[in-house]
């Protein structure tokens, strides 16, 4: 398994940053403080997010870069030759921060969600946040992490990494399956002992006794109670026959009501049609008088319309008056059209004088408008002839500069145009001297660090490291022809220094030789623009004084349409009061037709009353015939009605109902009596009913609990055998873990031991032992034994390293190749190391990488690290915002 590449924007000290890893080992340097650590921490945020924080003593807030909202950080890797992405977005709000989109990308699809991906995650590395960290992940700091660690906490560790906590899972699991059958089997066992002891409280004989008991108490109630229903039912046909003959005699005294209040009632309407005949005749003579009197008001009406000069006489009738008034109307009409032609015609004699004059006072205001217009252009065209001298003054000014730019080349050893190819010969001259410079101070830095270690080997006699001696070392030998050879560097340092120094002044020359030819090339292009200018300010210049000469014709012409407007203004305005005078004697006209007019239709109205009042004198002639042929009909129904009134009182028969009222109320009293005793009765039968039901429902309740017994018993014995089953199955587990653990410890045991012996190579110590929680023993060849922490510091890293190294190989014996393990990741692994065993590291990556893990990544400054590494990563600060970047060695170089 691998890191393909990482993406971040606004992750702690990275704005924006990509980064891709390789296969085997990379390393990542840079200063103090640039960013180191955040990076490797961003690789582990995208797949544990916020638990690979709270590991860190960190919240999701901190990671997100000051003045940002947001974050994001974005990784691919390969697992199992398959490729994945995973991605993390936070997002801030004042000073918390929560993850707003988590998403995991996979061969298989696509994982949505903070918790899913989590869960995917641990699954596929079969490893947590925590377990990363105490096998493949090793922070700044907490290299002795396992060591440092309680037994319990070392114990849960390792277990979890061998996947030995699944089987203490599984054991838990069985526990609690075995304490859960046993709550139930002791419920089922309860619940057997109640059945048992309802069975033994019932007896079955009993119960069928009392209820062929019950049964014939019970057909000896139906049988009494089928013949009290049969006499109840005497009684209330008797009751019945009373009630009708009772009904009956009321029906006929109602009858003889209605028939008393309907000779009333026909009495009143004889008396009160009579009245309207009388009311009905009075009416038809009032209408005589109003006829009389309209027929005046017409002839009245008519003497004053001949009066006002209609010729139409006194007595003439509707028809003539109906025609007078056409007359008088049409030419209404005819005079109310002529009116409003003549209107409309001086409306629209006043609207031409209006629209005149404002057309005369446009054109003014347009003639002014032009000639203000060429006042303007001619002062512009006088700044425009200044301009134009200003800027060939500029062309001049500019053709000087050129020229002494160019003067600055006669005395170079190129030809203008040609100073940008020098500058980047002088550079690559440099670059040469430069490299040849850094090669002979990395060589003398080595040999300067060499005969510092064979001076203290001479001094000291002994191996600091090993104890051995060192009298026949090839340092010690060596040491004067080394020093020889150190001062042939220095002398050769100091010539290359002074050439570099010699071609930089070179290439400063050279520098300025090339903005001279772009500060003139930059001027000749100001040159043809400004020409360019020059030459569209004189064109422009012409087109204005053409416009000028057009703008005063223009106004002239403006103010000779003003004084034609101004003529047609007079002659509209004379038209208007000739329209105006005779729309003053067409209205006098209107008015006299229709004082005409009014007589006339006060005439016809006068005609239009009588013809109303006669028709309502007829229909007063109708409704006095019509009521008197009801009035005769009204009495004929009134005989009538007093006649079936006699017929009635006949009908009814008093003593009759008295007997059939008697009859009733003996008949009531008996089927009272009878309903009691029928109540009685049937409560009698439904206590017996419920009796025996009751007796039933016992029975079933005994047979019903006699199959619940069987049930109980089988299920009880099932219980049990699978409580034992249990049993068995979390002793298997306990047995199985112990037993594991044991190959497990004694397969690590091994391994840190090759790791160790790898790393350190010191004959002090033995071996190293571990007991049944992990507990690491280091055993010296003296026969003494000490404990990890009483190692020194370099001895201490170098065991923590062994230890998580063996850790990683023990993952890929048991998982027989078929989950890649995790990059291994080391911060800083030698803050805590001398020089003697600086170089140790680069085997014990070695031996990683032999063992299956595909991918190193480590944080260090070490020459010897940085130098053995496969590729290589700088991190670096920008001063000038404070934000790091990453960069490949391939991306450096480029």
């Amino acid at each position: 398994m691998r890191f393909d590449r990482l993406t971040v924007e606004n992750y702690r000290c990275f704005e924006t940053g990509e980064v891709r890893f390789e296969p085997g080992v990379t390393v990542v340097r840079g200063v103090n403080g640039a960013g180191k650590s955040s990076l490797l921490e961003a690789c582990f945020f995208a797949l544990y997010g916020a638990a690979a924080l709270r590991t860190a003593d960190a919240n999701l807030a901190d990671v997100v870069t000051t003045d940002a909202e947001s974050c994001a950080v974005e990784l691919w890797f390969t697992h199992a030759g398959a490729e994945y992405r995973v991605r993390r977005e936070l997002r801030r709000t004042d000073d918390r921060a929560n993850q707003s989109s988590a998403v995991l990308e996979t061969p298989e699809g696509r994982i949505d969600g903070a918790r899913a991906v989590d869960d995917r995650i641990a699954s596929l590395f079969r490893m947590d946040a925590e377990a990363f960290l105490s096998c493949a992940y090793v922070r700044q700091g907490e290299v002795n992490k396992l060591v440092e660690a309680s037994a319990a906490e070392r114990q849960d560790i390792i277990d979890g990494l061998v996947r030995l906590g699944v089987l203490e899972t599984y054991r838990d699991r069985a526990s609690a399956a075995r304490l859960g059958v046993k709550h139930v089997r002791d419920a089922a066992a309860g619940a057997l002992e109640d059945v048992t002891d309802q069975l033994d409280e019932k007896s079955e004989s009993d119960l069928r006794a009392a209820r062929e008991r019950v049964a014939e108490q019970l057909s000896e109630v139906d049988e009494r109670l089928s013949d009290l229903r049969e006499e109840r039912e005497s009684h209330a046909e008797r009751k019945a026959d009373a009630e009708e003959t009772i009904d009956a005699q009321e029906e006929a005294r109602a009858e003889l009501a209605e028939a008393r209040e309907a000779v009333a009632d026909a009495a009143e309407a004889v008396e009160t049609t009579e009245d309207a005949r009388e009311a009905v005749a009075e009416k038809r003579a009032r209408t005589d008088e109003r006829i009389e009197t309209a027929d005046e008001e017409a002839r009245e009406a008519l003497e004053a319309a001949s009066t006002e000069g209609v010729e139409i006489e006194p007595d003439a009738d509707a028809e003539a008056v109906g025609a007078a008034i056409d007359a008088i109307t049409e030419e209404r009409s005819a005079v109310q059209s002529e009116i409003e032609t003549t209107q409309l015609r001086a409306e629209q004699a006043r609207e031409q004088v209006s629209e005149l004059k404002t057309a005369a006072e446009t054109r003014e205001e347009d003639a002014t408008e032009r000639e203000q217009r060429a006042a303007d252009l001619e002062e512009r065209i006088e700044g425009d002839e200044a301009t134009i001298d200003e800027t060939r003054d500029d062309i001049e000014e500019i053709d000087e500069r050129i020229e002494t730019g160019q003067a600055r080349f006669e005395d170079t050893p190129v030809e203008f145009g040609d100073a940008e190819a020098l500058r980047r010969e002088t550079a690559s001259e440099r670059e040469t001297v430069a490299e040849e410079l850094t090669e002979v101070r990395s060589d003398l830095k080595a040999l300067t660090q060499s005969i510092e270690r064979a001076a203290e080997l001479r001094e000291a006699g002994k191996c600091p490291t090993c104890g051995q001696d060192v009298a026949e070392s090839p340092h010690v030998h060596s040491l004067d022809d080394d020093r020889e050879r150190a001062k042939t560097l220095e002398a050769r340092h100091e010539t290359l220094s002074e050439e570099v120094e010699n071609i930089d002044e070179r290439i400063e020359r050279a520098e300025d030789l090339v903005e001279i030819e772009t500060t003139i090339d930059l001027l000749r292009d100001k040159r043809a623009a400004k020409t360019e200018v020059l030459d569209e300010r004189t064109d422009a210049i012409e087109d204005k004084r053409t416009r000028v000469e057009d703008l005063r014709e223009e106004a002239a012409a403006k103010r000779e349409e003003a004084a034609a407007k101004r003529e047609e203004r007079t002659e509209r305005e004379a038209r208007a009061t000739e329209y105006e005078d005779d729309l003053d004697d067409l209205r006098e006209r209107k008015e006299a037709l229709r004082g005409r007019g009014t007589c006339l239709e006060t005439a016809a109205e006068a005609f239009e009353t009588r013809s109303e009042l006669e028709g309502e004198r007829q229909q007063a002639g109708e409704r006095y015939e019509h009521l008197g042929e009801l009035l005769d009909e009204r009495r004929e129904g009134l005989a009538e009605r007093r006649s079936r009134l006699s017929d009635l009182k006949e009908r009814v028969d008093e003593a009759r109902v008295a007997a059939a009222k008697e009859t009733k109320e003996e008949a009531t009293e008996e089927i009272d009596t009878l309903d009691t005793e029928i109540e009685e009765v049937e409560t009698r039968r439904d206590g017996l009913q419920n009796q025996l039901g009751r007796i039933g429902s016992e029975l079933d309740q005994v047979a019903s609990l006699r199959e619940r017994r069987e049930d109980l018993e089988e299920r009880v014995g099932a219980l049990s055998s699978l409580y034992e089953e249990c049993e068995e199955l979390q002793r298997m587990y306990a047995d199985l873990r112990a037993d594991l653990r044991q190959r497990n410890i004694a397969a690590l045991e091994r391994l840190v031991n090759e790791v160790f012996d790898l790393a350190y190579r010191n004959d002090a110590y033995d071996r190293i032992t571990l007991d049944g929680e992990y507990r690491a023993t280091i055993h010296e060849k003296s026969g003494n034994v000490l404990e990890p922490g009483k190692l020194s510091g370099g001895e201490r890293v170098l065991f923590n390293l062994a230890l998580r190294c063996g850790i990683y190989q023990l993952l890929v014996e048991g998982a027989e190749g078929t989950a890649p393990m995790p990059p291994l990741i080391l911060d800083e692994p030698t803050a805590h190391l001398d020089a003697g065993h600086v170089d140790r590291i680069d085997g014990v990556v070695s031996r990683m990488r032999e063992i299956g893990v595909e991918q190193t990544i480590v944080v260090s400054h070490t020459d010897e690290l940085i130098d053995a590494a496969d590729h290589r990563i700088e991190v670096t600060q920008r001063p000038a915002s404070n934000r790091s970047e990453a960069h490949a060695e391939s991306d450096l170089l480029v």
